[in-house]
C-alpha cells in the first residue's frame, strides 16, 4: 500500500472517555489524536468516501502505530 494522504482519522468509539477530535493525515500518512485516556479506541480514516477501521489499545502514557488500508 501507500501512504493515505489527507485522509481524515476519527475516534469512532473507546472504553472511556474522549474528546471528540480528528486528525488529517500528512504527505506521508502520519496523525496525532491527543489527550486520550489508557484504554481500546476503534478508529476510522476517511477518504471521501472510502473508509477503513482499526482498534487500537493505549496504556498510560503510551503512543501507538496504526496503519489503515484504505481502499
Amino acid at each position: 500500500g501507500h501512504a493515505a494522504a489527507q485522509a481524515t482519522v476519527m475516534i469512532v468509539e473507546g472504553d472511556a472517555a474522549h474528546p471528540d477530535i480528528a486528525s488529517l493525515t500528512d504527505s506521508s500518512g502520519g496523525f496525532q489524536l491527543g489527550g486520550l485516556s489508557p484504554g481500546w479506541y476503534n478508529l476510522e480514516a476517511r477518504i471521501g468516501h472510502r473508509t477503513a477501521r482499526r482498534s487500537v489499545q493505549l496504556g498510560d502514557g503510551e503512543s501507538a502505530w496504526v496503519e489503515f488500508d484504505v481502499p
